[in-house]
This record gives structure tokens, sequence and C-alpha cells, in this order.
């Protein structure tokens, strides 16, 4: 059978046998005749053919012969199906994705509440007072802390401002073992935290385990029951840190304020031992800040620099740490604010560096000594300002250069005025000696074994001429020259003159010098190179007065 084409499809339509076809809310009937009530549109035999209505909607057509092969006239059904269009598509896609979206937000709304919801619960929701959990029958996660481990940690946090946290948790380290002593084991008891000398006997723990190096001091160490130091205690003792040997002193706050360590009751003639200190100084000792007078001295196993908290002592007067083993670095303005410091006392260690400028800036020292150091470089001019100083020891160096003319008080130019002692022996140093008459108040000088050239001027004569007390003078051992000068029996109350091993021209010792009498306490020694020097009132070894 041919198709046939008709015109557009009408709303409804009908057939003979009276079947319905819903299309969009209008209902379509199929016959064998399709009638649409304006126009037919025939029956057709092929199964596919498209139609399209006045909406623009698209259907497809095909028809069903009837199962009696022999009415072949008869059509007995007609189906149709309805083809969305492309902007159907697109639209019903948005819905689609519409929906999809909107079950992903549900979904994650929903994981999000089953997260929080217990976290809160069990975590976040502050408990009401007075109430407090069922113990779980199963062990949590995260290990729980006791009250005591809780305080241990605010301890550390709050020594922390004088010492390191991370040291304090390192087994073996001085911090570890006095954090555990001070919250341990402590015999006198916890301090409590809020106490103002927490870290005094914190600094005095750290100080003790660093420097006994695991075997303790010659005296008054740990436990000891032998301290022989009358009224001090031992140290770690029960008894308050004042009472240990050491703190020589403290105030009414019972910080201290003097510290003194030497070996007690012994010593070689006048000269007492260390204690045997074996270790550092530890950081934290700067921290003292209410210390006026410092004290370490004869421990040569004591190897450490001079800790740049030590800047924090700002009212130390005096320092001294004599006969250690202290190295640089010399940290730069370690001094600037102990601005009474006095007395500076770091001789005979191992500092091996040039002289620390920021000295010159200590202006309130009377008292220096650097001596058998391994200083070495020039004497700085700016050390020339200080005018109060009495006492300068740097003998037993490696200085070199001449002696700066800022050193000697000249016209506009105070110098060292005040000067009692200059002692620059064993160095390097070289020049002449053309300003050393103008330190009037000059007791002692010692420059022994130098490079120093020229002849002796005879402005030597006011040498100490304000000063009533013994003169010392050694020249020994340079390269001076030309004739002693009879001004030097002029110096005022000479008792001691040594000028052997110089290039003297040949002469006889000035009668000015051998007629100072021995009787009224002026000279009594005076040592000169006999194959040189003519002396009638040495002895036969020119070392000594007749």
């Amino acid at each position: 059978m041919e198709s046939n084409n008709g015109p557009p499809f009408a709303t409804s339509w009908t057939t003979s046998q009276n079947v319905s076809v819903d299309y969009g809310g209008s209902e379509f009937e199929s016959s064998k005749s399709l009638n649409t009530g304006e126009t037919n549109i025939p029956t057709s035999t092929s199964h596919n053919n498209l139609l399209e209505n006045q909406s623009g909607r698209a259907i497809q057509a095909y028809t069903i012969d009837s199962d009696d092969e022999s009415d072949t006239s008869e059509v007995s059904a007609l189906q149709i199906a309805v083809l969305p269009t492309s902007t159907e598509n697109a639209q019903k896609a948005r819905s689609k994705l519409r929906r999809y979206m909107i079950i992903s937000v549900v979904l994650l709304i929903v994981i999000s509440a089953a997260i929080m919801i217990p976290i809160y619960i069990f975590v976040l929701k502050p408990k009401p007072p007075g109430i407090s959990e069922r113990p779980s029958m199963v062990p949590s996660v995260a290990p729980s802390f006791s009250p005591t481990q809780i305080l241990y940690a605010e301890y550390i946090d709050k020594i922390s401002q004088i010492s390191k946290a991370t040291l304090m948790n390192i087994p073996g380290t001085p911090q570890y073992q006095a954090m555990r002593w001070l919250y341990h084991h402590d015999p006198a008891g916890r301090r409590d935290i809020n106490d103002p000398r927490l870290f005094q006997r914190y600094i005095s723990a750290v100080f003790y385990y660093s420097t006994s190096n695991g075997r303790g001091w010659y005296d008054c160490f740990k436990s000891d029951s032998a301290c022989t130091t009358g009224s001090k205690k031992s140290w770690l003792s029960s008894w308050d840190e004042c009472e240990w040997y050491g703190f020589e002193k403290c105030n009414e706050e019972g910080l201290v304020t003097k510290f003194v360590i030497l070996k007690n009751q012994n010593g070689v003639g006048n000269t007492p031992h260390g204690n045997g200190l074996d270790g550092t100084l530890p950081d934290e000792f700067g921290y003292l800040t209410s210390l006026e007078e410092l004290q370490i001295d004869r421990n040569p196993l004591l190897v450490s620099n001079i800790p740049s908290s030590f800047r924090n002592l700002k009212r130390l007067r005096k320092l001294s740490l004599a006969f250690n083993n202290l190295q640089a670095p010399w940290h730069e303005g370690l001094l600037d604010e102990m601005n009474d410091l006095v007395g500076l006392y770091l001789g005979w260690n191992d500092f091996n560096m040039t002289l620390p400028i920021d000295i010159a800036r200590r202006t309130t020292l009377m008292s220096i000594d650097l001596g058998g150091n391994h200083l070495y470089g020039t004497i700085p001019k700016k050390y020339g300002q200080l005018s109060s100083l009495t006492i300068l020891d740097f003998d037993n160096n490696n200085l070199t250069g001449e002696l700066p003319l800022e050193l000697f008080p000249t016209d506009g130019n105070t110098g060292l005025s005040s000067l009692k002692r200059l002692d620059l022996k064993k160095n390097n140093l070289n020049g002449t000696l053309s300003f050393l008459g103008n330190l009037l108040t000059l007791e002692e000088l010692y420059l022994s074994n130098n490079n120093f050239s020229g002849a002796i001027p005879p402005s030597f004569e006011n040498i100490g001429a304000k000063s009533d007390n013994p003169k010392v003078i050694a020249l020994d051992g340079n390269s001076l020259s030309g004739i002693i000068p009879a001004e030097l029996g002029s110096i005022n109350n000479l008792v001691s003159l040594n000028l052997t091993s110089n290039v003297f021209d040949e002469q006889e010792l000035p009668q000015e010098i051998c007629d100072l009498n021995p009787s009224t306490s002026e000279l009594r020694e005076v040592y000169v190179d006999c194959n040189t020097i003519s002396c009638s009132c040495c002895d036969s070894t020119c070392n000594n007065i007749i």
C-alpha cells in the first residue's frame, strides 16, 4: 500500500474502533479512516510516518494489521508515538541536573551534621557545673593528663621566660635535671609557681648541674655532709638557697646580691683554690639580676664563654672570673648596661681576641685585669676615656703597636689620670716611653719583655709625684738605649728599679740613684747589667743594692 501525505493533524480525531490516545491534553482516536473533523487523514500501511500538528510537536504513527487475515481491508489499531523536540530535551536535561544538585546538597548537609553533632556533644559542648562524665569502659584515643602533669607543664611554661623549654625536656641536660629536681625532688618541697624566688632556686640548680659534670664539686656539693663552710650549707639541700655555700649575701627579698665560689679553707699560701667546677657557665645565670658582686675564680675545667645573658646583670659592680678556662667569643655590648661596674677581672683565661671596645664605654671602671690570655692587636685609643681607672693589667698577652698618646694626661686630654698600676709586661709592644712621666699618680710600672726602644726620658722623675706610696719600676727585657738619667733618683719613694737586659751605653749608675737610702724605705732593689753598668751600690751580682 502506498503512503498518502495528508494535511497537518487537527487537535482531535477518531477511529472506527474508538481507540483513544491522549497527547498533550488532547484526545486522539484511531479508525481505519482517520477523521479530524475538518480534514481526513488517510491511513497508511507504512509503519513509520512522521506527522506534525499545529503546535509543532512531532508524532510517529503507524498501523498494525488485524489478526484476521481474511479481513485485509481493516486496520485493527493505529499506534502513535510522540517524539520530544530538541527544546524539550534540553529542558528535561536541566531538570534532571537540578534534581542531582539538590540531592547532592542534601547529602552533604546530612554527612556534615553526622560528623559535627557528635563532636559538639562529646567534645565542644561545655559541661554543667558539678556534672562529670561517666568513665568510659573503652580507653579513649587521646591520653588524658593528670593534675600533676598539668602543673609540671605550667612550671615549664613559667620558667621558659628565662630558660629554653626545649632544654628542659631533653633528658640529661642541666636544665632537665634542674627542673626534675625543682619539681619532684627538692627536699624543701615544691616552691609555689608564683614565688618571686622560683627562678633563683631553678637557676641555682642549673648552675650546679652545669658545673659539676656528674661528679660534684670539691666541697659543699649535693648531699655533702662534711661541707667545710662554717655556717653555710651544701647545695641542693633543704635549706633556703641563701644558706648554701657561695651565696655570700642576699637582700631583704631573699635575692642573692653577692655570689663567691672558692674552695673553702684550702689554699696555697694566701691563694685560694677554686671548687673544682667542671663544665660551662649556664646562660640562666645571667638572670640573677640582683647580683652586685660575682666571683667564680680558679677552676681550670670551667670551659665556657661569658654568656650573653650577663648583660642583664645591670647592678653588677664587680665581675671576677679569673683563672678559669673562659674563651671567646666576647659578646659585643656585654658591659653596656652595667652602669655601676668598677672591677673587671678576667685574667688568666683562654680569650683569643682583640681587646673589647665596649670596655672603653664603661667609664665607671676602676680596675681591669685581662692578663694571661691570648689577646692580640693594639690597645684601643678610646681606653684613654677611662679616667677613673686605677689598675690596668694586660700582661702576658700578644699585644702589639705603640702606647696610644690618648692614654696619657696631656693638654686637652684627661687620659688615665687616676692610674696607679700599669702592667703591660710580656707583650710585643714597641715605641718610646715619652709620655709616661705624665702619670702623676702611678705607683707600679711593669713594661718588662717588650720591644720598647729609645732613651728613658728625664720626665720619668715625675712618675707618681702625687703619691707618697712606694714606687716599683720594671723596664727590663727591652731595647732601651742611651744614658740612664740621674732624674730616676728623684722619683718619690722609689723602692725597686729593674733595668736589666737592655742596650744602654757603658756607664756608671748615677750616684743620685745609689744615694737613695734603704733605711728611709726608699730604694731597696736595683737590677742592672754588670757588663755595661758599673754600680757602686750594688752587690757582686749587680742585682741588689748594698
